[in-house]
């Protein structure tokens, strides 16, 4: 019982923090298409279309480009490494905790 009551309110919990996501009920801005469901047939234009021929010439520049990487991931990569670190060990030691406690005479 004890268990259920547990696992009903991590359910809760997740729900709330973590809300499910709804379909949209707006039409989308900036003019995306939209599907309208009462359309049962489509019409379709068709435009001949034109060729153009144009001539041009191409000359290659060398240059050089610089790449500044700006991304400040150093720091989140040793925080979650030290927390990696901390949460395993925790684990490793709450089993060995249980593991003696259960064997112990």
């Amino acid at each position: 019982m004890k268990k259920g009551f547990v696992l009903t309110l991590a359910f809760l919990v997740c729900v709330f923090l973590f809300r499910i996501a709804l379909a949209q009920e707006t039409a989308p801005p900036l003019g995306l298409p939209t599907v309208d469901e009462d359309l049962e047939s489509v019409s379709v234009t068709v435009q001949a279309a034109t060729t153009t021929t144009v001539a041009s010439t191409r000359t290659a520049v060398a240059t050089t480009q610089e790449a500044i990487d700006d991304a400040d991931v150093g720091s989140e990569v040793i925080a979650l490494v030290i927390l990696s670190l901390v949460g395993g060990t925790g684990i490793f030691f709450i089993k060995k905790y249980f593991d003696c406690n259960r064997y112990k005479i």
